[in-house]
């Protein structure tokens, strides 16, 4: 398992706080995080694809976490791209279930404030390589 105390860290101590929440969350072993070629949306009538889905109570029990980042590239370029959709995914899992635009905005901060060392991080450690059907 991974230590946090071992973590890269950016400096800042909010920055470090939020990579902190994001790894402690994404370490558990309730935690699935998979690749798909196509993520549509279960709760719309009209299926629409999206970047990435954070489905809560899956599992025995009801209290795992699946989140599943498409790895088409229309909606995700390249991996570093995909690590972005991850850290929305992770928020969505961590902050409950706010707004879309909160998150978003959220995103947006975090995939600028973290260093390339701790986005790195999170995709070598927590981003699978390989898509499952």
């Amino acid at each position: 398992m991974i230590s946090l105390r071992k973590v890269p860290l950016s400096g800042d101590d909010l920055t470090d706080w939020h990579f902190k929440e994001v790894v402690a969350l994404l370490r558990k072993n309730n935690v699935l995080v998979e690749r798909r070629k196509r993520v549509m949306d279960p709760d719309r009538w009209r299926r629409r694809a999206l970047r990435g889905l954070m489905q809560p109570g899956i599992g025995s029990g009801g209290h795992g976490i699946k989140i599943t980042i498409s790895s088409a590239k229309r909606m995700n370029p390249n991996r570093d791209a995909e690590v972005v959709t991850l850290i929305h995914e992770a928020s969505h899992a961590i902050r409950g279930k706010p707004w879309e635009y909160r998150i978003r905005g959220l995103e947006s901060i975090l995939a600028r404030r973290f260093t390339k060392k701790q986005k790195d991080f999170i995709k070598k450690h927590f981003l699978p390589r390989h898509e499952t059907k």
